[in-house]
């Protein structure tokens, strides 16, 4: 299997499992919902890609637009540049933020779509035991990965389904509500 393909299963598996209780921000968890469940998800997301795929842990600090009861709905949210000019206190949070970086690839991150737009402040390459990560890493991740590694299982298990999207998800529940 390509690299490609093994990142969108991968990708699948980390949407299919992100739950409120893996999110890592706990300042941000009122913003957290099934629409946008990729908030307060890149560390522990990272972390569970980094046990995939051979790559280093970039930590940065994301100037994001501030959302609105409505970008909340919008489940389909992108990643959009923004010029340093855009970027008022107004306008704009600053939050940590981290992805992977693989050397066949570059920055991977699933978790971007939780911003509307967002912008680079700076970034690091930091270690996976640093220090600095928040406190409730461990159990977030656990939690991540437990979910991660039975969805990636059911998508191998349901190949044919991944490309049906919707039947793919039924038969996936109904295999993780018997486990």
């Amino acid at each position: 299997m390509n690299l490609t393909r093994r990142l969108q299963i991968a990708f699948n598996a980390l949407e299919c499992s992100w739950e409120k209780n893996t999110s890592q921000y706990p300042v941000r968890l009122e913003e957290w919902s099934i629409e946008n469940p990729a908030i307060g998800q890149s560390l522990v997301s990272s972390l569970v890609l980094l046990d995939q795929f051979p790559g280093i842990l970039i930590k940065g600090r994301l100037a994001v637009e501030k959302k609105s009861k409505e970008d909340a709905l919008t489940r389909s949210i992108r990643l959009q540049t923004v010029t340093s000019a855009e970027i008022t206190p107004a306008k704009f949070d600053e939050v940590d933020h981290y992805w992977v970086y693989l050397e066949d690839k570059g920055g991977i991150d699933p978790t971007l779509r939780a911003y509307s737009r967002a912008k680079v402040v700076d970034c690091e390459v930091v270690e996976r035991n640093d220090a600095g990560l928040p406190k409730d890493t461990p159990q977030n991740y656990k939690r991540l990965k437990t979910s991660f590694d039975l969805m990636t299982e059911l998508m191998h298990k349901y190949p044919e389904e991944l490309e049906e999207e919707g039947e793919f998800y039924d038969d996936a529940a109904r295999e993780y509500a018997r486990r």
